[in-house]
């Protein structure tokens, strides 16, 4: 992601009355959430998102 993206999240997040850091963390949930879904996932996986620079990482095992 980049600044932009950081940007749109800030701006909703200020819309819905809501942190960027609840937003990151619904994101988080969202993308491990699709990540389940794949036929070959993992049963135990979590995403983390570096809020400086807006990647995030998909972690299973």
């Amino acid at each position: 992601m980049n600044s932009e993206m950081l940007e749109a999240l800030q701006a909703v997040a200020s819309d819905k009355g809501i942190t960027v850091e609840d937003m990151l963390a619904a994101l988080a949930d969202a993308l491990e959430s699709a990540y389940k879904r794949m036929p070959e996932a993992h049963e135990f996986s979590w995403v983390t998102i570096d809020p400086d620079s807006m990647e995030f990482r998909v972690f299973a095992q």
